[in-house]
């Protein structure tokens, strides 16, 4: 039985991203913790996933969302 997910986000080279907390990621866009719960409820922030009851967000996934807030000047 192959167990391998066809839908797999990998990082660079097959390498599986990096799982940040969400202590981490609010201290790489400068926010408190609090904004990031309130952008989930929202709808809003970096994408991000549910391992059992922890929330955790895909390395990739912030930077992706750092780079769309970049504006074109």
């Amino acid at each position: 039985m192959n167990y391998q997910d066809q839908n797999c986000q990998c990082g660079n080279n097959g390498k599986m991203d990096r799982l940040l907390n969400q202590l981490r990621v609010a201290e790489i866009l400068s926010v408190c913790p609090k904004t990031l719960e309130y952008w989930r409820w929202k709808g809003g922030g970096p994408v991000y996933i549910k391992v059992g009851k922890l929330v955790r967000y895909r390395e990739s996934d912030v930077q992706a969302y750092i780079e769309q807030l970049a504006c074109e000047s």
